[in-house]
């Protein structure tokens, strides 16, 4: 089935931190839960979700792969997110970019790899047509610690600073509310955030109000 084009889309590209909560915020018939002993967690929805909310334009977070490095998601770029990105003639593409948990846990990545791989996807999203790429810092985890915590906040900073200018802007997610993954207000298990619209000041809803700047911004500049 088609669809009319829009003036925009957004394409949300990245780890489990983008697609959890899931869009729907559904699994089913039922609210998407954590179950934590006998009583239901309820986590809302993802922060692109309540970003773009009222936006009146398309989003999609299927690109993200959750447990995967930003240099697998280079690697398969093509195959995998390239079909979310389309013609800047048709439906001009902002491509966010939110990752960099498994590079610095699992393959234990410097933070000036992170910078260069985020670098990597971000020419990989623009050969594939977008038109604005934006970079999110690494949201803190309990899973990250040691050398790897100083590597994520040297990445941050790189990313921050983008000395390369390999973002067309970038949205720093170190702030209260989001900075503290053993806060059970905002984290729902140490790693990954949950929240509402209702509730601005933790969570996926203080991600919302974070990034809903940037992403304005962005379509601003996208449609002028």
């Amino acid at each position: 089935m088609f669809r009319r084009p829009f003036p925009c889309r957004f394409t949300f590209d990245g780890q489990s931190r983008v697609n959890v909560p899931p869009w729907s915020g559904m699994i089913g018939e039922d609210t998407w839960v954590k179950w934590l002993g006998d009583e239901p967690f309820i986590l809302g929805y993802g922060w692109p979700r309540l970003a773009t909310l009222g936006m009146g334009l398309p989003a999609y977070t299927q690109p993200a792969v959750g447990g995967t490095s930003m240099t697998t998601l280079a690697g398969n770029f093509e195959t995998r997110c390239a079909q979310w990105i389309a013609p800047a003639s048709l439906e001009p593409t902002i491509y966010v970019l939110c990752g960099g948990h498994t590079d610095y846990q699992v393959e234990h990545n410097t933070g000036a790899q992170v910078y260069s791989d985020a670098g990597d996807l971000a020419d990989l999203a623009r050969a594939a047509g977008a038109v604005y790429v934006i970079c999110t810092t690494t949201l803190p985890s309990i899973a990250i610690t040691g050398t790897d915590e100083t590597e994520r906040q040297a990445g941050n900073a790189l990313i921050l600073a983008d000395a390369g200018g390999q973002f067309d802007a970038t949205i720093d997610f170190e702030v209260d509310g989001l900075d503290d993954p053993l806060d059970v207000g905002a984290y729902f298990d140490g790693v990954h955030i949950y929240g509402f619209i209702t509730n601005p000041d933790k969570g996926t809803g203080k991600a919302a109000v974070v990034a809903r700047p940037f992403l304005e911004a962005a379509v601003a500049e996208v449609l002028s």
